[in-house]
């Protein structure tokens, strides 16, 4: 079976836990601390404080931010369930937002749509669908002119670039989170970092992972006050990254950008071999000078989304759907404020196609082949001549 997604783990990794298990300390320390140094020196700029998970990072951004109970906070609908989880825990109120059918990402008017009959906004979420960056400084500039916090979460571009800079490396809001779960582009086993530009918000950052101790232990067994002396002043929580999961993370950095290449090289394959198909079949954004995907994922849109999923599944090829809007949820209904008409048009119509750093090129053909195949006239007359529209 072809995966529509699998992480890529190398020798070096076991050598660099081993080092750790033998060591004796595994909790947080000189690993994380080393591992948040080098993810800021690879963004280029920022405060980096690693937790156990992406979803944490984006809780953990809400609240030392000031996020919390009677605030509300727009997010996009089309985005894994974490993005809203993580409004939930800190007590607020999400409310969803459309997306633009092109790059599936929010735009200012979606922003200004789900604002205009809403109060006590305080703050929206924006998602780097697939790895493709938000356009960020006019959804800054949006924020700004309406007194909004702006949170990013790059769980899917770890290594994108927003003309020219890494997502991450400059302050078009006030946090940014990444995901290093399993299958992500970089991973931890799992794991997350949260990216700050002000030093105040750094240090609750720090507390707040620490269950609001206001250093690790690490820390305070190396210093000169003794080690059991410590003071909490106010509520935390336990999601800290430990060493183990750092010094994976050590490893999988070095490595980032000729994974990211490669992922590139394979969404390339795509785009050239796929255009022929956009009779039926529409594929995502391109990179280009202004915007530099980290191509996490290739979600090409077709009217035929569940007979293709099935046909590549009948050929041992994965696929797979990012994502049931979060307002098409049951439990999230009761949070729906406004019509999405774009984002339930283009759900249905999205699949997520293998792409993975272990996808040899010959992986790559059969899966081309096997879309091809499907789109062929011969043996899927129902096409028709002029196809179907997609968007």
């Amino acid at each position: 079976m072809i995966q529509v997604a699998k992480p890529l783990h190398i020798t070096a990794e076991l050598g660099a836990i081993s080092r750790v298990l033998m060591s004796g300390w595994t909790g947080p320390g000189p690993e994380v601390d080393a591992f948040e140094k080098e993810f800021s020196e690879f963004l280029g700029g920022g405060f980096s404080v690693a937790v156990n998970s992406g979803t944490t990072a984006l809780h953990m951004a809400l609240l030392a931010l000031g996020i919390g109970p009677g605030d509300k906070v727009l997010v996009p609908a089309l985005t894994f369930i974490s993005s809203v989880n993580a409004v939930l825990y800190c007590g607020a109120t999400p409310i969803f937002v459309d997306v633009d059918p092109i790059t599936l990402n929010a735009r200012p008017v979606d922003y200004e749509h789900a604002l205009a009959k809403q109060d006590k906004v305080k703050a929206m979420i924006v998602v780097h669908y697939g790895g493709f960056p938000a356009h960020l400084s006019i959804l800054w500039d949006f924020a700004v002119d309406h007194n909004l916090l702006m949170v990013e979460d790059a769980a899917h571009a770890c290594g994108a670039k927003y003309f020219g800079e890494r997502i991450g490396s400059t302050q078009f809001s006030e946090a940014m989170t990444f995901s290093f779960d399993p299958i992500k582009n970089l991973t931890t086993g799992d794991g997350g970092m949260v990216v700050v530009h002000q030093k105040r918000i750094e240090e609750k950052l720090r507390r707040l992972r620490n269950l609001g101790i206001e250093k690790k232990t690490w820390d305070r067994m190396n210093g000169d006050e003794p080690g059991w002396k410590y003071s909490i002043e106010e509520l935390g929580y336990r999601a800290h990254m430990n060493d183990i999961m750092a010094a994976m993370g050590r490893i999988q950095l070095k490595s980032l950008n000729e994974r990211n290449q490669r992922r590139t090289e394979i969404a390339n394959f795509y785009f050239g071999e796929l255009r022929s198909e956009r009779r039926w079949l529409r594929l995502p954004p391109r990179s280009t000078q202004g915007f530099q995907s980290s191509y996490f994922n290739f979600v090409v849109k077709t009217e035929h989304r569940d007979e293709l999923y099935q046909f590549l599944r009948e050929r041992k090829i994965g696929s797979g759907v990012h994502y049931i809007p979060a307002n098409l949820q049951p439990f999230y209904k009761q949070f729906i404020t406004q019509p999405l008409p774009l984002t339930e048009h283009v759900w249905k119509r999205l699949l997520t196609l293998p792409l993975h750093v272990q996808l040899t090129d010959k992986d790559v053909e059969q899966v081309i082949e096997a879309v091809k195949e499907f789109g062929n006239h011969g043996k899927n007359p129902k096409f028709g001549t002029k196809g179907t529209k997609i968007l």
